[in-house]
């Protein structure tokens, strides 16, 4: 039986230095790609850019999960950076949960208590939390994704559910 196959790679681009790991397993498809930014600074000490550095590295590698699956298999598939599009697309709101705002909007999530129980935990440790308000099924998936950013930009990409229970990753819509 294949457990799938790893690699991992260290890359150093124009903002830093970055290590990209990725987790292939058999079964419904599935690929991770979590981006540890080890180094990154501005040339010109422009602290927003770098932020938006980690931001935008984070979104991209997330949508890379779910596009490379597509790329290489033709199969509709999902990661968090696809999950808050869809959401968007069909009308679902799509909430950015901070302390100011935690209460009030945790009562209208439709997820799982650990969910947001897991969302409490990461706001009141200085995160911002991006998720949909409901679950979502696209193909034979079903499950929710959400981002977790710290005050640097640097975050979380997690989606949960699909056809075989996962806490990651960019998943297939489809068994294969």
């Amino acid at each position: 039986v294949s457990m799938g196959a790893r690699y991992w790679e260290t890359l150093y681009g124009f903002w830093g230095i970055y290590r990209v790991y990725a987790n292939y397993r058999p079964g419904a498809i599935s690929h991770d790609v979590p981006i540890w930014i080890i180094s990154s600074y501005s040339k010109i000490g422009q602290e927003e850019g770098r932020v938006l550095y980690h931001l935008k590295s984070g979104f991209a590698g997330s949508g890379w999960e779910s596009q490379s699956i597509y790329g290489l298999f033709n199969v509709e598939a999902v990661s968090t950076t696809y999950i808050l599009a869809y959401a968007q697309s069909q009308g679902i709101p799509v909430y950015v949960i901070n302390q100011e705002n935690l209460y009030e909007i945790l009562p209208k999530l439709k997820v799982a208590s650990w969910i947001k129980n897991w969302i409490i935990a990461n706001v009141n440790a200085g995160h911002q939390v991006i998720i949909p308000e409901q679950e979502l099924t696209i193909g034979q998936w079903r499950g929710t994704g959400w981002a977790s950013i710290d005050e640097n930009g640097l975050g979380a990409y997690i989606i949960t559910g699909g056809l075989y229970e996962a806490l990651h990753g960019g998943y297939g819509t489809e068994a294969m």
